[in-house]
């Protein structure tokens, strides 16, 4: 749903069909990457979302280091790959890139060979999102260093909620705590659009306060990486 805009509930032949973000962004000249602390050889995704996939992929699958949560590696480690991915792509070219998570993911990554000391908070899931957020000041400071972070477009969400609880209540597929049903949903938009596209800005402010869903981000991308501008006749 993220990567496509299907909803759920269509069918799996709408699914298929339908292109990843990552192929809309080459189909108006973006270059691409995926980078992930997770493996996507987990249930059989790889041959899904990577047929042919981005330009560049960096997920747990292809990096050399041990397994810290789950089958996940260190957020601090992936990070750095996802950097270097991202120091490899032309210069002279918008990039659209993914970068998926998994410190956050039960059973959370409480630590890091990069982090000297995690603060001891109340739970293992705070620890986590101190893991996670310290991956993520490294990837804003590289765009900051490059020039870039300005004028990226940054949009955080999550595939699901997580309960914080170190006893669960109900498992994650049919718990409808707020905790779990409510997922992040953060947008860092361009500083130029104030000026280029002042209609974003003014339609991202009039939905602050409504319930949106992550079947709302791919056409949303879509039509700022300008897919519905370039290719009217083919979207009309």
């Amino acid at each position: 749903s993220v990567m496509t805009g299907v909803s759920p509930w269509q069918e799996n032949e709408d699914l298929h069909k339908a292109p990843f973000l990552w192929d809309l962004g080459k189909a108006v000249g973006m270059s691409s990457l995926i980078g992930s602390s997770q493996r996507y050889s987990w249930a059989n995704f790889h041959p899904f979302f990577f047929s042919p996939g981005p330009d560049k992929i960096l997920t747990a699958d292809y990096i050399d280091s041990p397994v810290v949560n789950d089958l996940g590696i260190d957020d601090m480690v992936a990070i750095d790959h996802f950097i270097d991915g991202l120091d490899g792509l032309p210069k002279d070219q918008r990039f659209f890139a993914v970068y998926n998570s998994n410190a956050s993911h039960r059973p959370f990554q409480t630590e890091s060979s990069q982090i000297e000391k995690v603060p001891n908070f109340s739970g293992k899931y705070q620890q986590s999102l101190f893991v996670l957020d310290s991956s993520l000041a490294k990837l804003f400071d590289y765009l900051k260093k490059r020039g870039e972070y300005e004028e990226t477009l940054v949009i955080m969400t999550s595939d699901h909620g997580q309960d914080g609880l170190e006893n669960l209540r109900f498992p994650r597929i049919v718990n409808y705590y707020e905790e779990v049903i409510a997922i992040p949903f953060i947008i860092k938009v361009p500083a130029s659009w104030r000026v280029t596209s002042p209609s974003y800005l003014l339609s991202l402010r009039a939905n602050e306060d409504l319930n949106v869903s992550n079947v709302d981000l791919a056409p949303t991308i879509a039509e700022a990486m300008g897919i519905y501008q370039e290719n009217k006749d083919r979207f009309s």
